[in-house]
């Protein structure tokens, strides 16, 4: 190269005077060889702990397909994607570096402006790790290029609070890139104003994502992938480079995100998924790299669920069933669950999401849910494999007449414990209705519940109530030939669907209906003042070829049979497993009574255990005073 050309580009790039002696000497005298070797030593301990924790591959792309690229960083993320294909797998050879020096040369050749965040992001990783398979020359351009952004007029934000996820992930791609194009650029000196306003934003984006505890919030959820990626991004360049970007309080959220994020992770599904948020599939890579950067509590648990994680399910596994622990064990289970920090369920009011998981296996029932925009957002997850996700919709007719539904939702009640797992939520704002939606999943017996019920003031009005579950792809369902059960098959998984609400028996008419309809299980039923929708999901295989029959419960006060508006009682058996489901809707003067329990609660989920053995509460929700 000529020597007004290297002295050219070296004249670009703004060394400060702070930088070390022997990368300034290299300037003046136009050695563009010297200059890179120079460059690439000092951050040689950066680049020697980042390859160690990425492990040969580009942390880069996993956003490629994320971010709204420009034609310019698409042809980028093509060229890229195939050059660290063969790093990753060893056969890098000449020719593949010989092609990345000529996308590199023509990308800081051909660009006038300040790069975009994501290809100055994926410049910034490629120079810090691969740097040394490109020409002195090329390398001191994309320096240049990368150099703009020192001066870039554009201020670096974070996360607002309750904003859209485009704008959440732009605000991100803006402040990590920020953040990593500051650490590439030390050894040049005086990057305190860009690396200070990337700590801001990426500080005020963890901050406004997370809860106290770091559990992410429901409007995360469809760009988890991506907020994963870019935190998971910025820790390793901040341990790389030994350079915090956060406060120890957010540090503890940071290492909440991580434990409450893999309790989302699920093998890979058995076919294309077009309809699934993205913040439920590729996560595994970014929390993978975030717990070797910042070694959270608990992260071999983590590591070990991760990468078991990331084995397809061939077949449902049979779990133990759950039996109670012998009263000289119990307190030692107690001592042990108190310790425990790692859990599989959790739950936030201000996050406003939960997922109920069944336990820290692979192949666990994962039920997530998210009620941050009005509407309840699902996936369901049984045995690992997906069947329900999209809106849980909700409609009712009242004497004919269509009412506006909930506008907001809150969780009205929390349960866990080692047998199962129950979040109610309550409708509010709703007028004259009051509608609850409850989902307990039976921890050891592969077996959930959905309840929807809705109540009036007027205990003579008709009431019309409409709930869909939304199914994911490739579910197809078989009704069965004798009573009203469906059975659900994707993949390894055959879920056995109830309708409690129902007749059991095909001969009998239904006062209601559960049928497929558009992609979803529609499910309907009428009453007066008040009535409930109880679907049973039972995907057991031990009880795969087991009878199931059920029935509606006569729920008496005092001796007065309760009408709909009032209580509705319920039973429900598979094979040797039976479950009663109590709900009130409307709390009595006196306890009620219901196959022989009886109870001042709200609701209860029992177990039917046998003739000789007294029931086995799952779940009792007290009446509120």
């Amino acid at each position: 190269m000529a020597a007004t050309a290297a002295a050219r580009i070296l004249r670009s790039i703004p060394v400060g005077r702070q930088a070390s002696e022997s990368l300034r000497a290299t300037v003046p005298s136009g050695n563009l060889k010297s200059f890179a070797r120079e460059y690439r030593r000092l951050l040689e301990g950066p680049a020697r702990r980042l390859r160690k924790l990425q492990r040969d591959e580009s942390a880069a792309l996993w956003s490629a397909d994320d971010a709204a690229l420009s034609a310019r960083e698409r042809a980028l993320a093509a060229g890229l994607r195939q050059y660290w294909q063969s790093v990753s797998t060893g056969r890098q050879k000449a020719r593949h570096r010989k092609d990345l020096e000529k996308l590199m040369a023509g990308w800081s050749g051909s660009l006038r402006q300040s790069p975009g965040s994501w290809e100055a992001l994926a410049v910034a990783e490629l120079l810090l790790l691969q740097g040394e398979f490109l020409e002195p020359a090329t390398f001191a351009a994309c320096i240049a290029v990368l150099a703009r952004l020192k001066s870039a007029s554009a201020e670096v934000v974070g996360l607002a609070a309750n904003s859209p996820p485009q704008s959440t992930m732009e605000a991100a791609y803006q402040s990590e890139t920020a953040f990593i194009v500051a650490l590439l650029l030390n050894p040049l000196a005086e990057i305190e104003a860009l690396l200070g306003s990337a700590c801001t934003g990426l500080q005020q984006m963890l901050q406004n994502g997370t809860d106290e505890s770091g559990r992410p919030h429901g409007s995360l959820l469809p760009v988890l992938s991506g907020f994963l990626s870019v935190m998971a991004r910025s820790a390793a360049w901040s341990t790389a480079f030994r350079q915090s970007f956060s406060s120890p309080e957010l540090d503890f959220r940071l290492a909440g995100l991580v434990a409450a994020a893999t309790m989302l992770t699920v093998p890979p599904q058995p076919a294309v998924e077009t309809d699934i948020p993205a913040g439920s599939l590729r996560i595994v890579s970014p929390l993978l790299l975030l717990t070797d950067a910042i070694r959270p509590s608990h992260s071999g648990k983590l590591q070990k669920i991760l990468l078991k994680s990331q084995r397809p399910v061939k077949k449902l596994r049979p779990i133990k069933p759950w039996k109670a622990p012998a009263a000289d064990k119990l307190q030692s289970a107690e001592d042990t669950a108190a310790t425990e920090q790692l859990q599989p369920a959790w739950q936030s009011d201000t996050a406003c999401c939960a997922v109920l998981r069944s336990s820290l296996d692979h192949d666990a029932d994962v039920l997530c849910v998210d009620w941050h925009a009005g509407q309840i957002q699902l996936q369901a997850y049984t045995g690992g494999v997906l069947l329900f996700s999209g809106t849980w919709h909700w409609s009712a007719r009242v004497n004919d007449a269509p009412v506006a539904g909930p506008i907001a939702w809150k969780c009205s009640c929390w349960f866990d414990d080692p047998e199962c797992v129950f979040i109610e939520l309550e409708g509010e704002q709703s007028g004259d209705l009051k509608c609850v939606r409850q989902i307990m999943l039976a921890r050891r017996e592969r077996f959930a519940m959905f309840t929807d019920t809705v109540s009036t003031l007027a205990d003579q009005a008709r009431v019309q109530l409409t709930t869909a579950l939304p199914f994911t792809e490739a579910v197809t369902e078989t009704p069965d030939s004798v009573t009203r059960e469906l059975q659900l098959t994707r993949g390894a998984a055959t879920v056995r669907a109830l309708p409690l609400w129902l007749e059991d028996d095909r001969v009998q008419h239904p006062l209601g209906s559960c049928a497929v309809h558009d992609g979803q299980l529609e499910m309907t039923a009428p009453g007066v003042g008040g009535v409930s929708i109880p679907l049973a999901l039972d995907w057991n295989p031990r009880r795969s070829d087991a009878p199931a029959d059920w029935a509606r419960l006569t729920v008496t006060e005092n001796r007065r049979r309760c009408g709909a508006h009032e209580a509705a009682g319920f039973r429900v058996r598979v094979g040797n497993f039976q479950v009663l489901l109590y709900r009130s809707l409307m709390a009595g003067k006196n306890s009620r009574a219901v196959l022989g329990l009886h109870t001042w609660d709200e609701t209860v989920y029992t177990r039917i255990p046998g003739r000789e053995t007294p029931m086995e509460g799952l779940v009792e929700v007290e009446s509120p005073e």
